[in-house]
């Protein structure tokens, strides 16, 4: 059986949104396109106010060798070489806010195949080699919330997930913070799991930008786990929670979470396993009760006006 062709590079989904043009990139390969040059742009047509889905994903090959990410010139990510030899993997997922109009995605190299200085890097292929991108696309249908609310860091709304290779149990998150979408609703509770960059410095849990609380590891852990009760979610809008992380010198002993990934440890605010929405069955049980109440207060009432 053939191979599935690899979708184009960069290419879009959703009718809302298109691409307008894209300048830097290599022709299409059989696993994506280069960047060639330091800088790569994709122009992207909006047609009405909402939100886009940025997701790419590639790898960097040389030494010394920084990626940026930026949109309007506003910077999202950066990623940088490990220098360790190889292929160094670089992804994320973003979520943006754009308003209708042109908006220019950017990715920029500090250096690239034939950036002045010895050739250290594919010096028998004669183009300008950047990065490698497999994956670059923009979505205009994600949903708001969820399919499966336990499954919060795979929403395609969730930002602030430091790529950091495949397999990975925790996931690194960047300085920016972590942003999940939530379902609206009563007597829901946020699961978390999560692992701390920065020693002794708190984590703060905040819902559609209000306070929520703040935790810390305690002394001599590396993993915290927890349940808090969220706020009532109307359903006229969507929800999200944002967890941040104090600012403060990275903790090194965490540093084996990276893997061989190109995250250096003080790009990371902090390292998250699970991030869940649940509802607990004595919830459940005590909205049912409380309906079961108001029906049998109401049907009384219903038969005394009867009555009377």
């Amino acid at each position: 059986m053939a191979d599935a062709p690899v979708p184009p590079i960069p290419h879009v989904t959703g009718d809302r949104v298109r691409i307008q043009r894209s300048s830097g990139f290599s022709p299409q390969e059989a696993w994506g396109r280069w960047s060639v040059g330091q800088r790569t742009e994709v122009v992207v047509d909006v047609r009405a106010d909402r939100d886009l889905q940025l997701a790419y994903q590639g790898n960097l090959f040389q030494a010394g060798q920084r990626l940026t990410v930026s949109v309007d010139g506003r910077v999202l990510q950066t990623f940088a070489y490990a220098n360790a030899g190889g292929a160094a993997p670089f992804g994320a997922r973003s979520r943006l806010h754009l308003s209708p109009g042109q908006h220019v995605v950017a990715f920029t190299v500090n250096r690239s195949s034939r950036s002045p200085g010895p050739v250290t890097f594919a010096p028998d292929d004669p183009r300008d080699l950047g990065a490698a991108f497999t994956t670059l696309r923009f979505s205009a249908d994600a949903p708001r919330t969820p399919a499966n609310p336990a499954d919060l860091l795979g929403d395609p709304q969730t930002t602030g997930l430091l790529f950091t290779g495949p397999g990975q149990i925790f996931r690194a998150v960047s300085g920016e913070g972590l942003r999940v979408p939530v379902p609206s609703g009563e007597g829901l509770h946020l699961e978390y799991s999560v692992a701390p960059a920065r020693a002794g410095h708190p984590l703060h849990i905040l819902v559609d930008g209000q306070p929520l609380t703040r935790v810390t590891v305690p002394a001599g852990r590396t993993l915290l786990k927890g349940r808090v009760p969220l706020p009532s979610l109307p359903d006229d809008r969507p929800h999200a929670v944002t967890i941040v992380a104090a600012a403060g010198p990275p903790n090194h002993a965490a540093d084996y979470l990276l893997a061989q990934s190109a995250v250096r440890p003080e790009q990371v605010s902090f390292y998250v396993d699970e991030i869940r929405v649940s509802r607990p069955p004595g919830a459940t049980r005590f909205v049912g009760q409380a309906l079961a109440l108001l029906v049998a207060v109401g049907t009384v009432l219903l038969f005394r006006r009867l009555l009377g």
